[in-house]
């Protein structure tokens, strides 16, 4: 949401959700508070995050 880069090695959000990890796009944030703003467009039913250490692609 707030397009901020996250660097390696750092600490990332993912949705756990799986319409937000298929295909091309795996939405990845940079916190918690940039997570949350993406639920009220996502619409999801049982939303949720996992914490992850940021690694190159």
């Amino acid at each position: 949401m707030c397009r901020k880069p996250i660097n390696v090695g750092s600490q990332l959000v993912r949705c756990a959700v799986s319409t937000c990890n298929s295909g091309k796009i795996k939405l990845v944030f940079c916190s918690a508070g940039c997570w949350d703003a993406h639920l009220p467009n996502a619409r999801h039913r049982d939303a949720y995050f996992t914490e992850e250490i940021a690694r190159r692609q």
